[in-house]
């Protein structure tokens, strides 16, 4: 379907929620462990940013992961019903341009989608002066 069936609706319900600090938790422990064995002998290799979201991951409770995924199944299933009528949701992925390689960034416009486990690709369009 093109057009934008249920789409305002759809971004104040992302707008309304706080998806990027819910989501902190789980993306903190997905990292850690996928990260897990250069952690220990490579850890200088990591940049300052992606270091500290690694190690960030150790300061949760083991609770923190449970209730991320708690929450990640009711959200999920409020916007399924909105998802049948949608082919494609076109949004920017940042709210400024890019910054320089190596710069961390805002997460603003990718937070619900990494969060809710969507499929998502970021594609860089547009020129900057």
């Amino acid at each position: 379907m093109v057009g934008h069936a249920g789409l305002p609706s759809l971004a104040q319900q992302l707008q309304d929620r706080d998806l990027g600090s819910a989501s902190q938790p789980g993306s903190s422990v997905y990292a850690s462990a996928f990260h897990q064995q250069n952690l220990s002998t490579r850890l200088r290799d990591y940049g300052e940013f992606m270091r500290q979201r690694v190690i960030a991951a150790y300061a949760y409770s083991p609770n923190a992961f449970v209730v991320v995924q708690q929450a990640r199944q009711t959200v999920r299933r409020q916007f399924s019903a909105l998802f049948e009528k949608i082919d494609l949701l076109s949004t920017p992925t940042m709210p400024a341009p890019a910054p320089l390689l190596g710069t961390p960034a805002p997460i603003t416009f990718t937070a619900p989608f990494n969060f809710l486990g969507w499929p998502a690709i970021s594609v860089p369009v547009g020129t900057n002066s």
